[in-house]
């Protein structure tokens, strides 16, 4: 993904989807701002938006890095095979 692209709850959802089966313990913003090119403070608002609307819920918390995990919910991943 160029950096030039504005990036987009369904970006941040789609690696989330991606990732989800090697990621069982949820998925950290590190992961997807990597995945995005985008640092990971351009990704946290995107996320903070998508569990306001409930399509990713907290997964706890990595044990070595004590990053915030996420998972879909059935909602977005309902929301992402919309797309």
């Amino acid at each position: 993904m160029g950096t030039g692209r504005v990036v987009t709850i369904a970006d941040v959802l789609g690696v989330m989807r991606e990732f989800e089966p090697y990621e069982p313990a949820g998925i950290g913003t590190g992961l997807i701002a990597w995945e995005l090119h985008r640092p990971e403070a351009a990704i946290r608002p995107l996320i903070e938006r998508a569990s306001a609307a409930g399509w990713i819920a907290p997964a706890g918390r990595d044990r070595r890095s004590g990053e915030e995990l996420w998972r879909l919910t059935t909602h977005g991943r309902a929301q992402v095979a919309a797309a």
